[in-house]
């Protein structure tokens, strides 16, 4: 039940995203970077010998070190994984504990520079609408009204509440009477149909007290109607805005004696690399494009795309430090206390993703418009939301980080939490 109620918080806030409120705060707060203190002095010492190769290996630092089983994988190899990690990073009380299967290192992995879209237009909205009515009605106006209005609201009075976004001040939106489909910034994309949407809560409110609503992978192709197939109809309809690619984040079921529903969460992702979709919090100056969407055999109920659609500008192959590497940065890190953890959790997920690069000082009283994200690949080694959760709420985690980003490119840390 707390998984279920967490993707629908999820949920709320990524349709909430789509009317500006992704990475706000109140003003004039800036990005935190999770706490994270900048190594100095010593540490900067050991950190650079670790990315030289001139440091020791995991193991031959300390006793309680950990080590990877299995070996590091050549780039280019197509083994389902790349080792398992068991250890403890740290000495005395400042320490972490991962458990985890290490993934293979992809053959290759960039620095993307990400723009706003030039083919974010009005052909781009039809075919989104893919309206089969006789008249359709253009509502860009009210809709960037709208948003403005919205922007407006935000900076007034003296509880400002300010966030980041990617994109500019365009929109284009039209209406059919049945379903409704725009663009905004260059970057964003959103469609409904009414009839299903309604649909969609009368099942909702019937199954909304299950615990067993989530899909895993091992039941994607489950069901006359699969939640593969599902992600068949979303795939066509992200088609209609030049979107190729997805990785899934989450996947619920939701079904009656009428028939089921899917509901996805995702994030962009290139050449088989998504973006980083597990974290718990985000900064003024941050930016994740995340989509959402609400499926039926019949067709999508709602499509909602945040920052999601940008056009690449530049990609740079990037040469990626090995995960080896990057647990001896972290015992560095933790040594030199740039990172504290008392909690006795164990971190059990590890993968190698995008993270957009914060603007670390956005201007302090505006709302932030930006015109190019950067991703950059990163180490991202946590305990998934759910299971943090529960053992928050068992006291199992308290004074834990529980989520850590890794610079794969520099080694720096990019965010603990």
């Amino acid at each position: 039940m707390r998984k279920k109620v967490m993707f629908r918080i999820t949920a709320v806030i990524l349709c909430l995203c789509m009317f500006g409120l992704q990475g706000c705060q109140k003003a004039p707060e800036a990005s935190d970077s999770g706490g994270i203190s900048h190594a100095q002095g010593e540490t900067d010492r050991q950190v650079q010998e670790i990315l030289e190769g001139e440091a020791p290996s995991v193991g031959e630092t300390a006793p309680e070190s950990g080590s990877l089983q299995g070996g590091a994988p050549s780039a280019g190899e197509t083994a389902p994984a790349g080792g398992f990690y068991e250890g403890v990073i740290g000495t005395g009380e400042n320490r972490l504990a991962i458990s985890a299967r290490i993934p293979q290192i992809p053959g290759a992995l960039y620095r993307i520079t990400l723009g706003i879209n030039e083919k974010m237009d009005e052909d781009t909205v039809l075919a989104l609408l893919d309206s089969r009515e006789g008249s359709i009605r253009d509502t860009s106006r009210e809709f960037l009204a709208n948003l403005g209005e919205i922007d407006r609201n935000n900076t007034s009075g003296p509880e400002k509440v300010l966030y980041s976004l990617f994109g500019d001040h365009s929109a284009i939106a039209r209406k059919d009477g049945k379903r409704e489909a725009s663009v905004s910034r260059g970057t964003c994309a959103y469609y409904k149909d009414y009839a299903l949407y309604d649909r969609f809560f009368e099942i909702e409110t019937k199954v909304r007290a299950r615990e067993d609503l989530q899909v895993s992978p091992e039941e994607m192709d489950e069901g006359d109607f699969s939640a593969n197939d599902a992600a068949g109809i979303l795939m066509d309809k992200l088609k209609s805005v030049g979107i190729g690619e997805i990785s899934l984040g989450e996947v619920l079921k939701y079904e009656d004696a009428h028939g089921c529903c899917y509901e996805f969460a995702f994030t962009p992702s290139y050449d088989g690399t998504g973006i980083v979709y597990e974290k718990m919090s985000t900064s003024f100056g941050e930016i994740y494009p995340k989509g959402f969407a609400l499926i039926f055999e019949e067709g999508a109920a709602e499509v909602n795309l945040t920052d999601f659609c940008g056009q690449i500008k530049n990609r740079e192959e990037a040469e990626i430090i090995s995960f080896d590497q990057a647990v001896r940065l972290l015992g560095q890190y933790l040594d030199g206390g740039v990172i504290r953890s008392k909690g006795q959790n164990v971190l059990n997920t590890v993968k190698l993703e995008y993270y957009p690069l914060p603007n670390p000082s956005p201007e302090p009283d505006e709302i932030e418009y930006r015109e190019e994200l950067e991703l950059v690949p990163v180490w991202h080694i946590y305990t998934p939301l759910g299971e943090y959760l529960e053992g928050l709420w068992a006291e199992e985690y308290e004074d834990g980080i529980s989520n850590i980003l890794v610079n794969a490119v520099t080694g720096e840390l990019e965010w603990a939490e």
